[in-house]
C-alpha cells in the first residue's frame, strides 16, 4: 500500500496524540464552568462511546459515518476530561471535611508537607483524615492550611504527625484589591479550600510520624548534608531548590532575581537537571560502548530518575519530564525511532489524566510551551549558523535553544509575570554553564559528607560560585529597563500575538506568501489595541481604599500615574501582592507626588474625603464618600453626618477586626450605608 508521503501530512497525523489531548484540554476548561449534573455527562459519555464503537465497526464509510466517528471520538474525551476534573475535585465527595463544619466538631489531621516559617506563623499544610464529635469518629477528607501563630512556646510540628484542630475552618478569601493575584481560585485548583489561624495552644499532638520511607529519607539526608555544610542561608536555599525540589530555605529576592532575569527555571526541577542526570548517569554507564546496547541505558536510568523526582517532590515540571523521559526510553527499548513532537502531546495527555487542574499551572504552561517551541524551531534557528567550531558549535547551540524556547514562553511570561529579560540570551548562557557547575557541586557535598574536611571544602566552593552568580544576576537585573517590568497582555492581546507567531512561521517555513500578509495584518491589529489602551489610559481618574492589612493605603490614579494619598509606606512585597497589580492593567506605574495636601478630592461627580483623625473637624460638608482611619469613639457617627453628611462610610483597613466590627455596628443602627475594605475588598471611586 503506497503511503502519504510525511512532508504532505497535517501535523497532528505525524503527532495523533493531539487529538487526543485537544478534546481532554477542552473538557478540563469546561469543568467548573458548565453547570451540568454528573449523570448527564456520564449520559453524554456512554452515548457517545456507543456512537464511536458502532460508527468504527463500519467497513465502508461515508462522509457523514466518518464525520460521526471522528466527532465521537472528540466529544467522548471532552467528556473524559470533564469527569476526570470531577473525580479529581475532592468538594464533591460526601466525605469532604467542609461539609461537616460545625463548633462542636474536632478534626484529626495529618501534617503533609514540612511546615514553613512566615513573619508572624507558621505555615503548616494538613490533610484532614478524620472527624470527632459527641458521637464518635468519622472518617473524612480533604486539604487545609492552619497558620500557627508565633509565641515564646516552640514549634515542634513536623511532616507526618497527627494532630487534633479545633473548628477553626473559614474559607479561603481573597483579599480584593483590584487585579491581584487570585489565590483562593489557586488554592481551589490544588484542592485546599479552607484556613485557620490559631495558637500552638489549640493544637494537639496524637502521634507523631511513623517510619519514613526511603524516598523521604533520602530526602532528608540531602537537607540535613547540605545544611551541614553550606552556612550560606542564600547558598544553601538555592542548592537545596536547584537540586533536591525543597524550597523552604529559598530567598524571596534571590527568586525575584532570577524571575526577571529569565532563569527561574533552573530553580524548579525540570527537564534540564533530568537531561543532567542521564548525562551523569551515562558517564557512569560508559563501559556499554556497543551502539547496539545503547538503549540499556535509558531502562537503567529509568528508574533512578523516578526515584530523583519523587525525592525531589514530584513537581509538575519534573513529573513531565520524567514522563517525556519515559516514553523516549521505551522507544528506545522497543527500537522505535523518536517522534519528539507525539512525545509531548502524549507526555502532557498523560499528566492531565493523572491531575487535569495541572491544565492551571503555570508552571506546566510554561514547560510545556517551552518544550514544544524547542521542537518546533531550535533546529532552524540552529542552522542560521553552521560551523565546525566545538567550542563556538556549544555556545551558539545553547543561544539557539534559548532563542527557540522564548517564542514561545516570552508572550506567556509577559502576559502572568508582566516582565521581559532583555538581557535573557546572555543570563541563560551563564546559567546554563553554572547550573551544571553548581549541580556537579551540590553532589559532590552529598557524596563526600563522610569525609568532613573534603565536604567544606567542596561546599566553600559552591558558596563561591553562587555568590558571584547571584552578583552577576543581580547585575542583569538591575539593567533591565524599569518599563519592562510593568508590561501587560490581555487575553485578547496573547492570542492575537500567538496568532501572529504562528501564522509568521508557518511563511518561513513553507513560503506562503498569504500568511505573510496574514501575520502583517494581526500585527496592525494589535498595535491598534495597544494604542486604544493606552489611550484609555492617559484619560482615567480615580481613587483606590487598598485592602491591606493593618495598613491605611489610599492612591490617586490620574492619566499614567499614581498619587499616594497617604503617609503609610509598603513594604515590598506588600505592594508587589496588593498594589502592583493595579498600576501594571492601569499602565500607572510612574508615580507623581502629592500636589495637594487637603483630603478632600472629586472624582467625577462623586467627592470623597479622608477623615483621619477624631474629633471631627471638617471645613467640607455634603461629601458622597468618608474614608475612616481611625477607631469609633461613643456617639462618633452622629458627628460625622452633622459635619460631613456622607451617602456611604469607607473603613480602612488599617483598623483591627474589633474596631472595624464596631464602625459596621454603630452605621447599622444608624442606617448608614458602610463599606468596610477589610471585609469586602478595596474601594475603587472612578470618573467613568
Amino acid at each position: 500500500m503506497k503511503r502519504w508521503p510525511l512532508k504532505d501530512t497535517f501535523f497532528w497525523e505525524s503527532a495523533p496524540f493531539f487529538r487526543l489531548l485537544l478534546p481532554l484540554i477542552v473538557g478540563v476548561a469546561f469543568y467548573g464552568h458548565i453547570n451540568v449534573p454528573v449523570n448527564g455527562i456520564l449520559t453524554i459519555g456512554l452515548s457517545t462511546a456507543g456512537i464511536y464503537i458502532a460508527t468504527g465497526l463500519v467497513k465502508t464509510r461515508g462522509v457523514v459515518i466518518q464525520c460521526l466517528y471522528l466527532l465521537s471520538l472528540q466529544l467522548l474525551f471532552i467528556c473524559a476530561g470533564w469527569l476526570l476534573s470531577y473525580a479529581n475535585d475532592d468538594t464533591q465527595q460526601s466525605a469532604f471535611f467542609g461539609k461537616h463544619l460545625s463548633e462542636h466538631k474536632y478534626f484529626e489531621a495529618i501534617v503533609t508537607e514540612t511546615p514553613a516559617e512566615k513573619p508572624r506563623t507558621y505555615k503548616v499544610t494538613v490533610e484532614i483524615v478524620g472527624i470527632v464529635d459527641s458521637n464518635g469518629s468519622q472518617p473524612a477528607s480533604g486539604k487545609g492550611l492552619v497558620y500557627v501563630y508565633k509565641n515564646e512556646d516552640s514549634f515542634s510540628l513536623k511532616r507526618g504527625d497527627t494532630v487534633l484542630l479545633t473548628d477553626a475552618w473559614q474559607p479561603i478569601k481573597n483579599a480584593g484589591n483590584p487585579y491581584e493575584f487570585d489565590y483562593a481560585q489557586y488554592a481551589a485548583r490544588n484542592n485546599i479550600h479552607y484556613q485557620q489561624f490559631i495558637p500552638i495552644e489549640k493544637i494537639k499532638l496524637i502521634g507523631r510520624s511513623g517510619k519514613i520511607n526511603i524516598i523521604d529519607r533520602v530526602h532528608n539526608a540531602c537537607m540535613v548534608q547540605l545544611a551541614k555544610y553550606l552556612p550560606d542561608r542564600k547558598t544553601l536555599g538555592l542548592m537545596q531548590a536547584m537540586l533536591i525540589g525543597d524550597e523552604v530555605n529559598l530567598d524571596n529576592d534571590t527568586r525575584q532575581s532570577y524571575s526577571e532575569t529569565g532563569i527561574v527555571h533552573i530553580i524548579a526541577i525540570s527537564g534540564s537537571h533530568i537531561t543532567f542526570f542521564f548525562v551523569l548517569i551515562s558517564f557512569c554507564l560508559g563501559w556499554i560502548r556497543n551502539k547496539k546496547y545503547h538503549w540499556l541505558k535509558y531502562l537503567l536510568a529509568l528508574p533512578l530518575i523516578w526515584f530523583y523526582v519523587l525525592m525531589a517532590g514530584a513537581a509538575p515540571s519534573a513529573v513531565r519530564a520524567a514522563v517525556m523521559f519515559s516514553l523516549l526510553a521505551i522507544g528506545f527499548a522497543l527500537q522505535k525511532q523518536p517522534n519528539s513532537l507525539n512525545q509531548l502531546f502524549a507526555t502532557a495527555f498523560i499528566l492531565l489524566c493523572i491531575e487535569p487542574m495541572w491544565l492551571y499551572s503555570i508552571g506546566f504552561q510554561l514547560s510545556f510551551l517551552a518544550v514544544l517551541s524547542l521542537v518546533l524551531f531550535y533546529r532552524h534557528i540552529y542552522n542560521w549558523l553552521p560551523t565546525s567550531n566545538k567550542i563556538v558549535k556549544a555556545i551558539w547551540s545553547a543561544i539557539a535553544a534559548s532563542l527557540a524556547a522564548e517564542l514561545l514562553v516570552a508572550p506567556l511570561v509577559v502576559y502572568y509575570f508582566h516582565l521581559f529579560p532583555l538581557w535573557f540570551i546572555v543570563a541563560n548562557l551563564a546559567a546554563w554553564l553554572f547550573m551544571g557547575m553548581v549541580l556537579v557541586a551540590g553532589i559532590l557535598v552529598i557524596v563526600c559528607s563522610a569525609f568532613p574536611l573534603l565536604a567544606k571544602f567542596l561546599g566553600s566552593i559552591t558558596i563561591l560560585l553562587v555568590t558571584w552568580f547571584n552578583k552577576l544576576v543581580v547585575f542583569f537585573q538591575t539593567y533591565n529597563p524599569r518599563s519592562f517590568s510593568f508590561l501587560n497582555v490581555s487575553n485578547y492581546e496573547l492570542l492575537l500575538i500567538y496568532f501572529i507567531i504562528t501564522t509568521f512561521a508557518v511563511f518561513l517555513l513553507k513560503k506562503q506568501r498569504v500568511l505573510q500578509f496574514i501575520s502583517i495584518a494581526g500585527l496592525i491589529a494589535l498595535f491598534v489595541l495597544l494604542g486604544f489602551n493606552w489611550h484609555k489610559a492617559s484619560q482615567q481618574k480615580r481613587i483606590v481604599v487598598y485592602n491591606i492589612g493593618y495598613k491605611t493605603y489610599i492612591e490617586l490614579i490620574e492619566g499614567k500615574y499614581h498619587i499616594p494619598l497617604t503617609n503609610d509606606t509598603l513594604a515590598q512585597s506588600q505592594y508587589n501582592y496588593c498594589v502592583k497589580p493595579a498600576h501594571i492593567q492601569w499602565h500607572a506605574w510612574k508615580q507623581k507626588p502629592r500636589f495637594q495636601h487637603s483630603n478632600y478630592y472629586k472624582i467625577g461627580n462623586a467627592s470623597i474625603t479622608i477623615a483621619e483623625s477624631s474629633p471631627i473637624d471638617s471645613a467640607f460638608t455634603n461629601v458622597t464618600y468618608l474614608v475612616i482611619t481611625h477607631p469609633y469613639q461613643r456617639d462618633e457617627l452622629k458627628a460625622i453626618q452633622d459635619a460631613y453628611h456622607p451617602q456611604k462610610l469607607i473603613i480602612s483597613s488599617n483598623l483591627s477586626r474589633r474596631q472595624t466590627a464596631t464602625w459596621i455596628n454603630a452605621c447599622k443602627q444608624a442606617e448608614m450605608p458602610v463599606h468596610a475594605v477589610a471585609n469586602g475588598g478595596a474601594f475603587i471611586l472612578s470618573a467613568h
